[in-house]
């Protein structure tokens, strides 16, 4: 589909582009979708795929900007302001939240960037400053930037790391911009999300959306950005670069397929909350004095640091997932 203009970008102004990450530069649908269908079918729930993505998406975003503890003594707040799990109980909502979690993680381990995004920052950078900001981890980041490389062409890179306040508050535009020496009409943010859009916005900064197929492009209009494109490297068409020779359609959709068959090959079991945390709990524990005492002084810290190390295991394939464990099954009225 062609560009939609909806207000002009004064190119000649524009000195940097700032892209977001996942979603943008980063092929991640396939992942997200993947995980989404899986917790739909694991749970037998009748609604709406897109509704659950975009909703699982926001909830992806919470648990990457906080650590576990803080998820799990305020789950109440984060889980409740989404209606997938308004009718489940607390332990179902807590087998989502990792479950969720925990699947994306597996099957990021095989997304990448759009095809042809490679040649499209190389030619940017002849003409802009290039810099990224996003919600993901730094070493992630680095890790396929070095591994496709381009981590030379960003000037900035700004993640969760170096933010106290995500999108859409403008604390990481604005640093990304103090860091390139430009004002805020010299800079240009590319983005996929409606937060995108508006962190662009209360920074003062023009924006370009991406619409990649989780949120439709008519939604992303309505909050005007001033372009909406449906693939990154139709942006060389925009900036009058030369044209990367790709179907644009046919990359997303065979994307999506190749990472569904690669994934299907790969998850060898379903994830169980309650199974993780059977393997991860030290054996010893009862005989422990140590352990003992910090579950008493720091009960959540204890769990959060268990399950994290679960997680990180299961991803890497370490450690099977086979019987339930109801340890914390009255964990509800504990923590009241």
């Amino acid at each position: 589909m062609a560009l939609t203009v909806n207000n002009n970008i004064k190119l000649n102004n524009i000195k940097a582009i700032v892209f977001d990450w996942d979603g943008t530069l980063f092929n991640n649908v396939p992942a997200i979708r993947a995980a989404t269908q899986n917790v739909l079918e694991r749970f037998n729930a009748e609604y709406p795929g897109d509704l659950a993505i975009n909703e699982f998406m926001d909830l992806m975003t919470e648990m990457n900007e906080n650590n576990l503890p803080v998820i799990l003594l305020n789950h109440y707040k984060i889980l409740n302001d989404i209606p997938f799990f308004k009718d489940l109980q607390y332990l179902q909502k807590l087998q989502v939240l990792f479950m969720i979690y925990s699947k994306y993680k597996q099957y990021s381990e095989f997304s990448q960037l759009y095809t042809g995004t490679q040649e499209l920052i190389k030619n940017l950078s002849q003409k802009y400053d290039l810099a990224i900001l996003t919600s993901s981890k730094r070493e992630e980041i680095v890790e396929t930037l070095e591994k496709y490389g381009i981590m030379n062409y960003f000037k900035s890179i700004l993640t969760m790391d170096d933010i106290r306040n995500p999108k859409p508050n403008p604390e990481g535009i604005r640093k990304t911009i103090q860091q390139l020496n430009y004002l805020p009409e010299n800079v240009l943010y590319v983005g996929d999300s409606a937060t995108d859009i508006l962190t662009a916005r209360a920074a003062n900064v023009p924006s370009i959306a991406i619409s990649n197929g989780l949120i439709p492009r008519q939604n992303l209009m309505e909050y005007n950005p001033n372009l909406v494109c449906d693939h990154v490297t139709e942006l060389a068409q925009f900036f009058d670069l030369p044209k990367i020779p790709i179907d644009t359609k046919l990359d997303r959709e065979r994307t999506i397929d190749y990472h569904a068959e690669k994934i299907k090959s790969y998850v060898k079991e379903e994830f169980n909350f309650f199974g993780l945390l059977q393997e991860v709990l030290p054996s010893e524990l009862k005989f422990d004095a140590v352990q003992v005492g910090r579950i008493i002084r720091d009960p959540l810290g204890f769990i959060g640091a268990v399950i994290q190390d679960g997680i990180t295991r299961y991803t890497r394939g370490e450690i099977e997932l086979k019987n339930q464990f109801a340890v914390f099954s009255n964990v509800e009225e504990d923590l009241l």
